[in-house]
């Protein structure tokens, strides 16, 4: 690697470089439509259309970003780079969104499991994954170290299945119980009540990390609520 070279201002000249061309693609594209051979099928009139489409101060008011970057690829209808979507979205009534929290949020939706994917064959273009339903994020291939693909979200941290954690369930069984379970018959009940797996042992050592100091171990991976009476926590246990 050579340190004279600003490698961050190398990367942002090469996508100010891409998104030009994209945006000369688009126009050869708006040519071909007027002269009705768009691959797409798009007649002038409707492809003209799409194109005048912007977006303006107001639409995505009290929207997420995901749910703005929706709306708007719904109204233009073709695919856009992460830089159109994100100057579509300041100009629609959020000013104050950054270039990552909108990639982020992309990133987070993307096909298979969500409702944005990436244009076959391009690294730049962005579209709804229900354009593309045998082909964006089908098969996921290796990226070259530097592309924008090979980038993720700050602080990224691994996802888990929404609604409350297992120790606030683990909270709400003991006091619907009133009295001290063992930690296999927690296991127990979180699977068949919760649909949530989970194992003595991680429940032993989740307990005891609980930021609240919800729990109280009795011994012999009994469990009472540490804000139960000494009376409550000598009741007889499952």
């Amino acid at each position: 690697m050579n340190a004279d070279i600003d490698y961050v201002a190398v990367r942002d000249d090469l996508r100010s470089r891409i998104e030009q061309l994209q945006v000369a693609l688009n126009a050869v594209e708006n040519i071909l439509g007027s002269m009705g051979t768009s691959p797409s099928g798009n007649s002038s009139s409707h492809r003209s259309e799409i194109v005048r489409h912007e977006a303006e101060s107001g639409d995505f008011l009290g929207l997420s970003i995901s749910d703005a970057a929706q709306k708007y690829l719904e109204a233009v209808r073709a695919p856009k780079t992460i830089a159109q979507i994100h100057d579509a979205i300041q100009q629609g009534g959020m000013p104050h969104t950054k270039y990552n929290a909108v990639y982020t949020a992309l990133w987070r939706r993307e096909h298979p499991n969500g409702i944005f994917g990436r244009v076959p064959n391009s690294e730049t273009l962005w579209g709804l994954a229900a354009w593309y339903p045998t082909s964006v994020g089908t098969k996921k291939k290796a990226k070259p170290v530097g592309t924008e693909r090979s980038l993720k979200p700050p602080n990224s941290k691994k996802r888990r299945a929404p609604g409350p954690s297992i120790v606030d369930i683990i909270e709400k069984l003991l006091r619907d119980e009133g009295h001290p379970l063992h930690a296999s018959v927690l296991v127990e009940r979180l699977d068949k009540a919760f649909n949530r797996q989970t194992s003595v042992r991680s429940i032993s050592g989740a307990m005891p990390k609980d930021v609240k100091k919800r729990f109280e171990n009795l011994g012999g991976n009994r469990w009472a609520l540490a804000d139960w009476s000494l009376s409550e926590k000598q009741l007889p246990f499952e």
